[in-house]
């Protein structure tokens, strides 16, 4: 019976470093979904910062749940109007029925926003809007 060879790797001198930096790709942005968490500060307009949230929406639809309630926090404090709130149900709509893949986002974004925003105008509520706004 033959006796086993022992193979021995030659030793490599890496010239990695434990201490380097951290290897970010090009165009990374480690803040991007702070933005979202931060409010309205950023945003001139109602409309800016609702279309931007759609769109973030729409690119990453798994953060719904963590940032839907902040969302409409904000949208509480900035949806003060008649006008405002028939801006944002308009936004919303476009949102929904221009982007195929948003029309289910769309619908549980509707569904939140009518159970959690605090504005009832003269003109109704989300809902009521939203509802006139289809037909």
């Amino acid at each position: 019976m033959a006796k086993p060879q022992v193979v021995v790797a030659p030793v490599l001198m890496s010239k990695l470093s434990v201490n380097a930096p951290e290897f970010y790709p090009s165009g990374y942005s480690s803040n991007y979904t702070e933005s979202y968490e931060d409010g309205c500060e950023d945003y001139p307009t109602l409309s800016e910062y609702v279309q931007d949230f759609l769109n973030h929406l729409t690119e990453q639809p798994g953060s719904f749940e963590t940032e839907i309630e902040q969302f409409a926090e904000t949208l509480n404090g900035w949806v003060t109007t008649d006008d405002a709130l028939q801006e944002l149900v308009e936004l919303i709509y476009q949102q929904a029925t221009s982007i195929p893949n948003f029309s289910y986002m769309g619908a549980r974004l509707c569904n939140y926003l009518s159970h959690h925003l605090t504005i009832s105008p003269q003109s109704g509520n989300f809902r009521q809007l939203l509802l006139q706004r289809s037909v």
